[in-house]
């Protein structure tokens, strides 16, 4: 605080939901502390009387619109707040209250898109450098910085799904699941009708068994999670090579599952053996 509070706008939150009094304190203590911080909390809580009553703008956020919340407590708040997850409904019933609507937390640029679309206002944002462009960050990728870039983000997010980043061999180890994807935002979009990809994969351990594959996709209208055979949102294109060694490469369109076959071709495959 003492490093941003006269500075930036700072929205703060009692998270134990029991330190109301002491935090308002140390709020006031800082010069022109109305105008620099704003109270945040759940939008069911009751401490916003406190912080109202001290002169303090209050955002009261909610998950969703389920049991009439948005009826219930919405009119509390100078500024609202919704989670990503709620759905377009949602969203638009609580921009119609009027008041600015925050939306978090929006990782990509589609996510982006979709909420100001609806009438959002404001994001908190984790990916800024990468979510406020729209342009791309890099040409190759970083992962030998063993630090994942700004807009390259797992299928899901969550820990879980973070693939390892081995900055040693400058490589990727996904190991999340039978079939997953990772999204290089910081790649794109890319503003030419002609461009090449050189990319290279392995599988580390064993070759898998059955019609194990694994690729890369491209030509995605937007940054989506796309996963090979799994239907999605956006449609593209993949190339996966098959443990066979076969290559093969599909088209999808949104919405699409498996996607049409539009060539394929055999390789031999390859053993590495390390002694």
């Amino acid at each position: 605080m003492d490093a941003f509070a006269a500075k930036y706008v700072v929205f703060i939150e009692d998270k134990t939901g029991s330190h109301a009094r002491a935090l308002l304190d140390l709020m006031d203590s800082y010069p022109n502390a109305l105008q620099h911080f704003v109270w945040k909390q759940t939008a069911a809580s009751g401490q916003y009387t406190i912080a109202k009553q001290r002169g303090y703008k209050v955002w009261g956020y909610f998950m969703d619109g389920s049991n009439g919340q948005f009826e219930r407590y919405a009119r509390r708040f100078d500024y609202l707040g919704i989670y990503h997850g709620a759905s377009d409904d949602d969203m638009k019933a609580l921009v119609g209250y009027g008041l600015p609507v925050i939306c978090w937390e929006i990782h990509t640029r589609w996510m982006r898109e979709r909420v100001l679309a609806l009438g959002i206002q404001g994001l908190m944002c984790s990916n800024y450098p990468y979510v406020s462009s729209n342009v791309a960050q890099a040409s190759r990728d970083d992962f030998g910085s063993g630090l994942r870039a700004a807009g390259d983000l797992p299928w899901v997010l969550g820990w879980k799904y973070q693939p390892l980043l081995v900055s040693e061999a400058k490589a990727l180890r996904v190991d999340s699941g039978s079939t997953t994807g990772y999204t290089l935002g910081s790649l794109g979009p890319i503003g030419k009708d002609e461009y090449t990809i050189a990319f290279g994969m392995r599988w580390p351990d064993a070759l898998p068994d059955g019609n194990a594959h694994a690729g890369v996709a491209f030509g995605l209208a937007d940054d989506q999670p796309y996963r090979a055979n799994v239907p999605g949102a956006v449609g593209g294109y993949h190339l996966v090579v098959h443990v066979t060694g076969q290559v093969e490469l599909f088209r999808r369109t949104p919405g699409g599952d498996a996607g049409e076959s539009l060539a394929a071709f055999d390789t031999r495959p390859q053993l590495q053996v390390s002694g």
